[in-house]
């Protein structure tokens, strides 16, 4: 099936396109052997011999630089076949590429000496087993039908490039930009918003994807749900709490993300109509930290993952005026 017919000639990547990895050799660290792998563009990560994956547990570091590759370097932590775990480093080169066009990454940069670690992660997976018990809260299409039944899902507005209010409202509201892999859209939830404190206050993003994926491997499928669920998570934040107009700084320092069904359930279909909902709310913010967590629905109204991610939210500070001379 070819993409999507209104995004096909838009310049956004497909999830095919985005996770394209190039394997390095493995290196040996105490009889521990770590798998090496650098990315042709920022991406995740995906391991074919495990059990589907369950969760991940991620940290920043150190801001990534755009004219050269992630370096990943996956260990095995644990190899229990009910729980096995990684601990994904990832790094930089301390030097641009060697390939300054910088249309893709070639292996000579993996041989450059790398900075420190940008970002980290601990991995999980498991096996399938039996829902013997089963209990979620009424779904998302369920409390807001009234308002997701106002108009056709892909007639919302683009998710923005930059959810910023006062970029936001300098550039419009049509812009899609390059964000890749799924098409997304914001559901306008200003009346529903409207005089609710922040923790009750909500925000919903509609989500397909741009082109087909194999249904046969879950992982991709639970990696497409985790990338989009980190778009614009603490800009959202700002936004409600008042400082869209004002933003000072946004920054992502913790990211989890724990998948709640067998894979499965994770899978997304592939057409029009195949719209999943990324239900966000914003339960604290307190000296200058921000949190925002996002549940996952189905088109079939299943709670499949939940997203929590902890970060630096603060308003921009006035300039301070210089004192003249007398």
């Amino acid at each position: 099936m070819s993409p999507l017919k209104d995004e096909a000639q838009d310049g956004r990547l497909i999830f095919q396109e985005m996770m394209r990895m190039v394997p390095l050799p493995d290196r040996n660290d105490s009889g521990n052997t770590i798998k090496r792998y650098m990315s042709e563009r920022a991406a995740w990560i995906s391991v074919s011999d495990v059990p589907f994956l369950q969760g991940a547990m991620a940290y920043g570091g150190q801001g990534g630089l755009t004219d050269r590759p992630y370096i990943y370097e996956v260990t095995t932590l644990a190899a229990n076949p009910n729980f096995y775990n990684l601990l994904v480093t990832v790094r930089q080169p301390t030097a641009p590429s060697t390939n300054a066009a910088g249309d893709f990454f070639p292996l000579a940069d993996a041989e450059l000496p790398l900075g420190p670690v940008c970002f980290s992660a601990l991995v999980s997976f498991r096996p399938s087993t039996v829902s013997e018990i089963a209990a979620q809260e009424m779904s998302v299409q369920s409390r807001f039908a009234g308002i997701l039944g106002s108009r056709p899902l892909a007639e919302w507005e683009p998710v923005p490039p930059m959810d910023i209010a006062g970029i936001v409202a300098s550039l419009g509201t049509d812009l899609v930009g390059t964000f890749p892999a799924v098409d997304m859209k914001k559901v306008d939830l200003s009346s529903y918003n409207e005089g609710k404190p922040l923790h009750e206050r909500r925000e919903l993003l509609l989500y397909r994807l741009l082109a087909p994926l194999p249904a046969s491997d879950p992982d991709v499928h639970i990696m497409v749900h985790a990338f989009q669920a980190d778009r614009n998570g603490l800009l959202m934040v700002g936004n409600q709490a008042g400082i869209g107009f004002n933003l000072g700084r946004a920054a992502s320092l913790s990211y989890s993300f724990v998948v709640h069904v067998n894979p499965a359930d994770a899978v997304m279909g592939y057409g029009e109509d195949q719209w999943w909902i990324m239900e966000a709310c914003f339960p604290r913010l307190e000296a200058g930290r921000a949190i925002i967590m996002g549940k996952i629905w189905s088109p079939e109204g299943v709670h499949v993952a939940t997203e929590y991610q902890d970060g630096i939210l603060r308003p921009a500070q006035p300039r301070r005026e210089e004192k003249g001379k007398l």
